[in-house]
């Protein structure tokens, strides 16, 4: 049971583990911070988080970004008693913006962060996004992309899974906010492997939907409020996130 519910924990940093978003990239020499919170609950274990990140466009269309600078200050897991804290695997993550409204993306997770997040593990993401505004106020940003893990310390190896993400954004025109729904869908499309064993998850899928809303104080501060829900064999059932931002804008 406590190794269940230690995986379960693991999918916070999987869930994510994503590019900064899916909409085209700031002007050449801005950029972004972001702080918040991150409360996770499910009916096995619940736990808390404080989140950073910051990105910046280097040159024109290039994104540079070091992202999940997270630390959990509490982590329970009721049933076994048990409780994990500590640093995440931090990112470090790569956009490049084309001029047909796509983009590509690369990211890369550095296991070395809290055992309770990962044990030995590197995790690598890439793909491409796509944006265009729908209307003057509703935007589209969306993702397509693929995720390779290396063994883990126990001998443990994660099957390589692919995500199709999307995110409408309305744009009210007499308040500066901005309501969001997003959805990921993920797939496992090879079984992962523990002692060279495979473990027979290949075609599990989970499917996460996200509402929420952004405020904008100002041209340099924004704060944002969610909520994400999450279903299907990779993430389990009863598995829900509330999180709250401030965005920093230079």
């Amino acid at each position: 049971m406590l190794k269940k519910i230690l995986v379960a924990l693991a999918l916070v940093t999987v869930s994510s583990f994503a590019a900064w978003d899916m909409f085209p990239v700031p002007e050449q020499g801005k950029g972004e911070a972001k702080l918040g919170l991150v409360y996770n609950f499910h009916d096995d274990w619940d736990d808390l988080n404080l989140t950073s990140g910051v990105r910046y466009t280097v040159v024109p269309h290039l994104e540079l970004a070091l992202l999940n600078l997270d630390w959990r200050f509490y982590g329970e897991s009721g049933n076994e008693g048990s409780s994990q804290d500590g640093l995440a695997d931090p990112v470090i993550g790569m956009r490049y913006w084309l001029q047909n409204n796509i983009g590509i993306f690369a990211d890369l997770s550095l296991p070395v962060g809290d055992d309770s997040y990962n044990h030995g593990e590197f995790q690598f993401r890439g793909g491409a996004q796509f944006s265009t505004k729908l209307m003057d106020a509703l935007s589209l940003g969306s993702e397509a992309g693929l995720a390779f893990y290396t063994e883990d310390d126990n001998d443990y190896t994660r099957g390589i899974t692919t995500n199709l993400s999307g995110e409408l954004d309305y744009a009210i025109p007499s308040i500066p906010l901005t309501p969001f729904v997003g959805m990921e869908m993920l797939l496992r499309l090879l079984d992962s492997e523990q002692n060279n064993n495979d473990l027979d998850d290949g075609g599990d899928a989970g499917l996460a939907i996200t509402l929420g809303a952004r405020y904008d104080f100002n041209p340099a501060i924004s704060a944002d409020l969610s909520l994400k829900i999450h279903t299907g064999d990779i993430y389990g059932e009863d598995y829900n996130t509330v999180a709250a931002h401030a965005y920093f804008h230079f």
